[in-house]
């Protein structure tokens, strides 16, 4: 993970990843989008690295007050694989390919 990725998405956005190119085989890069109900969103590629994933920062729009949930996390592999994620009450509720 990366110190430019808001706290708020972190953890969830860690299993999230793990998820995608464990469970799911994904490859890489991916790219992820997270998108929060108050306007902050935030794209980045992770490309693989040595100890794991190397973050990217494509686009970001952070409002005073960071993500608010509900946060969708939307993960693209290079194969055009997909997967969705809805954080609510700070749980993640759904992960869909």
């Amino acid at each position: 993970m990366s110190k430019d990725i808001p706290p708020e998405l972190a953890e969830h956005l860690g299993k999230f990843l793990r998820h995608c190119v464990v469970d799911e085989g994904f490859a890489c890069p991916l790219y992820v989008t997270a998108a929060a109900c108050n306007g902050s969103a935030y794209i980045t590629a992770y490309w693989p690295g040595e100890g794991g994933l190397k973050p990217q920062v494509v686009a970001s729009r952070i409002e005073d007050n960071g993500f608010k949930l509900p946060i969708a996390l939307v993960v693209v592999g290079a194969n055009a694989e997909a997967a969705y994620m809805q954080i609510e009450q700070s749980e993640p509720l759904m992960m869909l390919n």
